[in-house]
């Protein structure tokens, strides 16, 4: 039988607020930059992201 580990991962961009009242694109930016690497690394991994909520992203990988 083959299984399935899903994670939920949380992370908090510190001065996420600031940033965005001084520069909205660029801060919007700066987070899809840091999500994109998670992503990489999840994929390394053999694994995936199957949703995303804002900053939150759900990883899936296979249990061997």
């Amino acid at each position: 039988m083959q299984r399935k580990l899903a994670t939920i991962m949380v992370a908090d961009f510190v001065g996420s607020t600031p940033a965005m009242e001084s520069d909205e694109e660029e801060a919007i930016s700066r987070i899809d930059a840091v999500l994109n690497n998670v992503r990489t690394v999840i994929q390394r991994h053999h694994g995936r992201v199957f949703g995303a909520a804002v900053t939150p992203c759900l990883p899936s990988s296979k249990v061997r």
